[in-house]
């Protein structure tokens, strides 16, 4: 009889004790009576099911978004920050638009000098984009090879006397660079 008290009693003596304090203890999560050790390997107090996955917050789960809630509202700050450069692209375009033929010319001239050819350069598709801020020209220029043929044309943006020609290669810093200078048209 006594031990059956002693049960009891201990029983309800570790009901009783404090909130356990769920840690993260070598990539797991754990429930323990005692604080964590490292104050970063605290685990939050919510356990939510997001994404199909369980995670500990801190905050409540309702607070908490998908990450398919969190792509849709990246792409509609994209989409508004691109309609916004356009908006402004066009008011600087209509100011400047009686130096776009001699922005194109100038930047043809400094592109082709970097030709191994100058005098053979094509340029088709010019235009001055003002979607960064500034005048930039982009367009596409090919010109004689080595072997005396033509190469297949290739993207190019002039900034004043800075010009930038695509070499081909499959690293994206062009593409960025492109779309940051001439926007995603």
């Amino acid at each position: 009889m006594r031990v059956l008290v002693a049960l009891i009693l201990g029983f309800v003596a570790t009901a009783v004790q404090a909130d356990p304090y769920r840690c993260n203890v070598g990539g797991r999560s754990v429930i323990q009576g005692e604080p964590c050790h490292d104050e970063t390997a605290q685990v939050g107090q919510y356990r939510c099911f997001v994404d199909g996955e369980v995670i500990y917050s801190k905050a409540p789960c309702s607070t908490i978004k998908s990450k398919e809630t969190q792509a849709k509202e990246a792409k509609a700050a994209e989409e508004a920050d691109i309609a916004k450069r356009r908006i402004a692209a066009r008011r600087l375009e209509a100011t400047d638009a009686a130096n776009a033929p001699r922005r194109i010319l100038l930047a043809q001239q400094v592109t082709a000098r970097h030709l191994l050819d100058p005098d053979s350069a094509r340029f088709r598709s010019s235009f001055v984009s003002w979607y960064s801020g500034t005048a930039v020209v982009c367009g596409f220029v090919s010109g004689r090879n080595g072997f005396g043929g033509y190469a297949q044309a290739v993207r190019f943006y002039a900034i004043d006397d800075y010009v930038v020609i695509d070499d081909g290669k499959a690293y994206k810093s062009f593409d960025q660079r492109w779309l940051a200078s001439c926007g995603p048209d």
